[in-house]
């Protein structure tokens, strides 16, 4: 039970520290599902150099969660750029690249001003 006991707080101390290093914590199972990838393809990211992988006793595994929201903003932006392609296919003709040329660059630097990761550089 004592052994239990100190490697919890091992853990807890471990988690603490890497926590506030990283900005955030969150489990390989987590960031695939957010991602909407596999988590294979995530343990892929990470030997790609494309995540940040945080690991305890070789036990548990936890991946940078800011990195994570980075990608999922940029795709975020990515969706709305293609909607507004297709809302502006409805338009008539003589409006839809006046429609694009006022929407687009502002969601683009948008876009770019998030600060980029390793994936998305």
């Amino acid at each position: 039970m004592k052994k239990n006991k100190e490697e919890n707080l091992k853990f807890r101390e471990w988690f603490r520290q890497n926590w506030l290093i990283s900005g955030g914590l969150i489990p390989k199972a987590t960031a695939a599902r957010l991602l909407n990838k596999s988590k294979s393809r995530i343990t892929q990211m990470i030997k790609e150099g494309k995540l940040v992988e945080h690991k305890f006793n070789d036990s548990f595994s936890y991946i940078e969660a800011p990195q994570i929201f980075r990608i999922m903003h940029k795709e975020d932006f990515e969706l709305i750029i293609d909607t507004l392609y297709k809302e502006a296919e409805v338009l008539p003709e003589t409006h839809q690249q006046s429609f694009l040329d006022a929407m687009i660059p502002a969601i683009e630097e948008q876009k770019n001003s998030i600060e980029p990761t390793k994936e998305n550089p």
